[in-house]
């Protein structure tokens, strides 16, 4: 989500999603669960991952095997294959290393977007846990001042966690959970984006 405030003006704006609506998430439920269509994000991005992953390594052992058979057709001392075979040889384990870096960097990009999608589901579960925390303090906060610096304790935890800039000394609490739901709308835009573009 994007805000936008202009210099020598009396209003306030800020650019969404088409359709999105406040608290409302694609992938999860307000407690932190996948909903049907973030099962599914999860599996289809596992299966990529899976799929790139046994062709790299397919690959990669393919790739063993031509090295060493061109390095017993270059030594052979008894039957040495022609010139061209082995020129031959030498171009289908050029191709044969080509694929190979190639499913590697695809293989890396796979992996790369399921454990982004992994981090953000456990980090906004992580989430659920600071807000129910806010809302129920108990022994940790008795008074409105003990529960600013609860909040900003264990918000200070969760952005030291997951590598966030540390709150400011002058949050409190309902900052701390306006905070939290900028980043997390700012994350869900940045998710969304990719499909914007496809689409168009």
């Amino acid at each position: 989500m994007t805000y936008w405030l202009p210099t020598n003006s009396s209003y306030f704006e800020h650019t969404g999603i088409l359709g999105m609506k406040w608290h409302v998430r694609r992938f999860q439920n307000y407690d932190g669960t996948l909903t049907e269509a973030g099962k599914e994000r999860y599996y289809k991005l596992q299966d990529r991952a899976e799929k790139a992953r046994s062709k790299s390594e397919a690959l990669d052992y393919h790739e063993r095997e031509l090295t060493n058979r061109l390095y017993k057709a270059k030594n052979a001392k008894i039957f040495k294959p022609s010139e061209k075979k082995i020129r031959k040889m030498e171009e289908t384990l050029g191709r044969t290393k080509a694929a190979a870096a190639k499913f590697g960097n695809k293989t890396a990009r796979a992996e790369k977007k399921l454990k982004k999608f992994n981090d953000y589901t456990n980090m906004y579960k992580d989430y659920v846990g600071i807000r129910e925390k806010l809302k129920n303090p108990g022994k940790h906060a008795d008074t409105t001042d003990e529960l600013f610096t609860y909040g900003k304790m264990i918000t200070s935890d969760f952005m030291k966690k997951w590598g966030m800039q540390k709150p400011s000394a002058s949050y409190d609490s309902r900052k701390v959970e306006r905070l939290l739901n900028n980043i997390f709308s700012e994350v869900d835009e940045q998710e969304r984006e990719p499909r914007k573009k496809n689409s168009a």
